[in-house]
């Protein structure tokens, strides 16, 4: 009961996320948003620090937590930004539908590097989510505007993205093994507040212009953030209390969630063939489910 809670915020909180996402991308470039997602994460590094003492009585870090927890920072920031510029030139339906097949990606490097069993209804699953993706990309054929170049940027920072958070699945999933998944949060916010210096002395150095005082920018890109933490907490939670192939195809499920979203706050139009594709994509997400008691 439990771990469905924890399953069911995530994907509540991650398909809201990339409304608010789009929505501060309409204002600024997807540069200017990153850079303020990364601000607005910084009061959750005294926020996490006081209930970690709070609640986790002797908690401490370990050159190993530190490691795992680095390598997730590192793959989920750079996923993040290619997310971003691909967000910032696509519909949100589009980007969100194809990086949804992450979960793939995860299963099988569970397998290889976890330990984990393949079972019959979860690769059943990952097929259709598999289908469903490639569904959702061919939709994308219908946005014309853009050039076959500037299409297949947009292509490849998806798939960079799709496969940083396959891969980040992974590293979360070693963290939680080593310790409380608040420390594991703690832990990655460090890294992330790592990230935003480099981030900061790579725009300075290279003289790029940046700029972060638009207001609705910073409103929508707080929801994201809201959104982010709270879904990524829920998240390590329920890695802590299932196998990682499972709890990360399932959470992956979220794109159907995001697709009425979208519909409803961005005034997107439906297409046929791109809702297919989520719904294949739930379908496998719903095997996947059962297969859990499996």
């Amino acid at each position: 009961m439990i771990l469905n809670l924890f399953v069911a915020a995530t994907i509540f909180c991650w398909g809201a996320w990339g409304i608010f996402d789009k929505k501060a991308l309409e204002t600024s470039s997807d540069r200017d948003v990153l850079l303020i997602l990364y601000l607005l994460a910084l009061p959750e590094i005294p926020i996490l620090f006081f209930i970690l003492n709070a609640t986790v009585p002797n908690w401490h870090l370990t050159g190993a937590i530190a490691l795992w927890s680095g390598l997730g920072s590192v793959t989920s920031s750079m996923a993040m930004f290619a997310y971003l510029f691909a967000m910032s030139r696509a519909e949100a339906s589009y980007v969100l539908g194809i990086t949804a097949s992450y979960p793939l990606i995860m299963q099988f490097l569970a397998c290889a590097f976890l330990g984990e069993h393949l079972i019959l209804s979860r690769l059943i699953g990952g097929a259709l989510i598999g289908l469903g993706v490639t569904v959702v990309g061919k939709s994308g054929k219908t946005q014309k505007s853009q050039s076959k170049r500037d299409r297949l940027i947009v292509l490849l920072c998806i798939v960079f993205a799709t496969f940083g958070w396959g891969v980040h699945g992974l590293f979360d999933k070693k963290a939680v093994e080593l310790a409380d998944p608040l420390v594991v949060f703690f832990t990655r916010s460090l890294f992330d507040a790592l990230t935003l210096i480099v981030f900061a002395i790579i725009l300075k150095t290279s003289r790029v212009s940046v700029a972060i005082n638009s207001k609705k920018t910073w409103q929508y890109a707080a929801f994201s953030a809201l959104c982010l933490a709270i879904g990524y907490l829920c998240y390590l939670k329920a890695l802590a209390l299932a196998t990682a192939s499972y709890v990360v195809v399932i959470t992956g499920c979220y794109p159907l969630l995001m697709y009425f979203f979208a519909l409803v706050f961005l005034k997107e139009k439906f297409n046929n063939a791109r809702f297919i594709g989520v719904l294949l994509v739930v379908i496998g997400g719903g095997l996947v489910q059962l297969s859990q008691s499996q």
